[in-house]
């Protein structure tokens, strides 16, 4: 048999890049998903200063899960992680917990504060406008409203922690890229919607393009997991000027930039609007893809930190 050119055939192939995108989203070391606003939020607090910390902490006791879900749901992982990361955690998934209407605080679900619409139009017809006419909030709009409101005594100190749990999402949000752009094309007349019109073969179903951004660092929230992730991550990384840079709007069209490059590669990304199709996705993406949410998740992190100093708490 020659094994050259079964090592290159289709199906070796095709396996090859399963296995990878398998051991990218499910292993234990790997999300943008809950686990990785956690890890974003694990690295945040670590990078506060003990009265930051105190003062963020102080406020978030005010907040409507706080007593009733978070304090209780504590017991048992002392040995996991600190009372305060596991605080900060929790306040960072608890805006995607309230989209869903069983949740006794549905009713503040903003489901377009997640989000900014820009629009990739390949070759070179990008568009970052802000539509000023329009009424309908956006994720930029939405992290500098969370500031003004912690920042205004005149709020009760439970509508400040509520926009404190909103902030450390939203920061989070903002730099995952796909929460920054879609593809306008004449198959997307109206858009892409971040890639959720995107998909691609795995395994017997399809996944779209905004998921694999969302769980590319894995899905468990178990929190010595996400502690000793976050701690990686930091390790991997350093602080520069970039990452202080404070203007959320700054920080959205970096998302956008690196949605055209890494998620869209420039628009030789080929992916299916339907579901049923055997497009694969390339050799090499979902590890490159790892890579720079890693980063934009640290980068995030320091943000938010340099944001949570700034606040007239």
């Amino acid at each position: 048999m020659d094994f050259t050119n079964l090592i290159n055939s289709k199906m070796i192939k095709t396996v090859f890049i399963n296995i990878i995108i398998a051991l990218v989203f499910f292993s234990n070391s790997q999300a943008w998903n809950g686990r990785g606003h956690m890890i974003m939020a694990s690295i945040t607090y670590n990078k506060l200063s003990p009265a930051d910390r105190d003062s963020a902490l102080t406020l978030l006791k005010n907040h409507p899960d706080y007593e009733t879900v978070w304090k209780n749901g504590y017991n048992g992982w002392e040995n996991d992680v600190s009372f305060g990361t596991y605080i900060f955690m929790k306040a960072s998934i608890w805006a995607d917990e309230i989209k869903w209407k069983g949740n006794p605080n549905h009713r503040m679900n903003e489901s377009e504060w997640h989000y900014v619409t820009y629009k990739i139009q390949f070759p070179d017809k990008h568009d970052t406008t802000l539509n000023s006419s329009s009424k309908q909030p956006d994720v930029v709009w939405a992290i500098e409203n969370a500031k003004n409101i912690i920042n205004d005594k005149k709020e009760s100190l439970k509508t400040r922690a509520i926009y404190l749990a909103w902030l450390i999402h939203l920061v989070g949000d903002v730099h995952q890229p796909m929460h920054c752009a879609s593809l306008f094309n004449d198959t997307y007349t109206d858009g892409d919607k971040g890639g959720n019109r995107i998909y691609f073969k795995y395994g017997k179903s399809t996944i779209n393009l905004h998921s694999l951004w969302d769980n590319v660092l894995g899905k468990s929230k178990q929190y010595k997991g996400v502690v000793e992730y976050a701690n990686e991550i930091s390790e991997k990384n350093t602080s520069n000027n970039l990452q202080f840079e404070n203007n959320p709007r700054k920080w959205s069209i970096e998302s956008f930039e690196l949605a055209i490059k890494e998620g869209h590669l420039d628009g030789n990304l080929k992916g299916s609007d339907s579901k049923e199709t055997d497009i694969l996705i390339p050799e090499k993406y979902a590890e490159n893809m790892k890579n720079v949410s890693e980063k934009q998740i640290y980068i995030s992190a320091i943000r938010l930190a340099h944001t949570i100093e700034e606040l007239n708490f």
